[in-house]
Formats: C-alpha cells, sequence, structure tokens
C-alpha cells in the first residue's frame, strides 16, 4: 500500500478497509510504522485515523449486549468474515511507545 492510496479517505473510508482494519485490531511492528508515517505525511488525516481506530477499538472492547440473539449473530457474522478462532483472538499489544496503534 501507498500513503496517498489513503490521503483523502474518510473515517468511514478507513473502517471499510481490511488493511487498516487489521493494522488496528492486530498491530506489526510494520503496519505501525506505515500507519505514523502515514499520519506525518498527512497530518489532515489525523482525525480520521483516530475517529475509525477509536471506533474499531470500542466495538472490539465491547463485551456486554442487551440482546444475546444479537451478540450471538454478531459473532456468527464475524466468525464467517474471518473464521472461529480469529474471531475472538485477543488484541495484540502495542508495538509502539509513540504511536499505540493509531491512538492518534
Amino acid at each position: 500500500m501507498e500513503f496517498a492510496d489513503y490521503a483523502a479517505f474518510t473515517a468511514n473510508d478507513f473502517l471499510a478497509d481490511d488493511f487498516f482494519v487489521d493494522g488496528v485490531l492486530h498491530p506489526t511492528a510494520q503496519t505501525a510504522l506505515f500507519w505514523e508515517g502515514f499520519a506525518d505525511r498527512y497530518p489532515a488525516q489525523k482525525n480520521n485515523l483516530a475517529q475509525a481506530a477509536g471506533l474499531i477499538r470500542g466495538y472490539r472492547r465491547q463485551d456486554a449486549f442487551a440482546a444475546p440473539a444479537l451478540e450471538a449473530a454478531l459473532w456468527q457474522r464475524i466468525a464467517a468474515e474471518v473464521g472461529p478462532a480469529a474471531a475472538r483472538r485477543p488484541p495484540a499489544a502495542p508495538v509502539s511507545v509513540l504511536f499505540t496503534p493509531l491512538s492518534l
């Protein structure tokens, strides 16, 4: 991926981008460096990055559901998309002190 590919993204575009979502949920040194570099190169995008990452992390941490049927349906959709083991995998530890994956 190139920085320019993301230059005009909105927060919703980031939420729909697999590379971004994976970088937030399962950060590596490589993805953290990519998004740090992107934020440095396109500082106007920091708000969109932070908003999208915050939504992803917020939903990922949600562990209380008002309706058990909704929770079951959500986990079925996640498992169908990424597989059952990945759906329940805990988030990875941050790889950068400066850039706790996309905490801008």
